[in-house]
């Protein structure tokens, strides 16, 4: 459900703003389970993308530590740009530097406008926002009788239950773990 309507939006039209509408409009005409399941898949996805690895390789795409938000956009980024790239990152998450936009990005001179960073909070909130436009197709009095899934009022999972790795951020660890990702930062040994 939740690869069939992401890989369903051409790769030229990978950024939020042109993502956001027609997957809208795709999922406001689904009924509510189905809703419910595209929400609960993404949420399963962020769940499985969430790496120390990953993180460590977004703190290089931003050229800082990122926060627990700003790594749960760049994870719902990374879904947004389609099953494929999403499975080449959970594998191996210095993949990211094969991704055009994101050498596009590195290229880009500091500081960064927030449309610059690789972002895609709106995604949390779309089968939320679907379920809210079947409501307002539906006669009053059926739509106060439909129950909100629960799985809309869950939260991305933000932070993870293993400890923080001894050698995270540690330049010969990070070289050795992220080559192509440091070396298009510049970063060397």
């Amino acid at each position: 459900m939740l690869w069939a309507l992401i890989d369903s939006i051409p790769n030229a039209n990978r950024s939020e703003q042109e993502m956001t509408e027609p997957l809208l409009a795709k999922l406001s005409r689904l009924p509510i389970p189905r809703v419910a399941r595209f929400q609960r898949e993404l949420l399963d996805c962020m769940d499985d993308l969430l790496s120390w690895r990953l993180w460590e390789a977004a703190d290089i795409v931003h050229e800082l530590p990122c926060s627990g938000d700003a790594f749960a956009d760049f994870r719902l980024w990374i879904v947004a740009q389609g099953s494929q790239v999403c499975r080449e990152v959970m594998r191996d998450p210095d993949s990211l530097a094969s991704i055009p936009e994101i050498a596009r990005i590195l290229r880009l001179p500091r500081p960064w406008a927030d449309a610059d960073y690789p972002h895609f909070a709106s995604l949390g909130a779309l089968a939320g926002d679907a379920f809210d436009e079947i409501l307002a197709k539906m006669e009053p009095a059926v739509a106060e009788s439909v129950d909100r899934p629960a799985v809309f009022d869950e939260q991305i999972p933000a932070y993870l239950k293993e400890p923080f790795p001894a050698d995270y951020g540690v330049d010969s660890a990070v070289h050795r773990r992220l080559p192509m990702l440091s070396a298009m930062r510049g970063w060397s040994l």
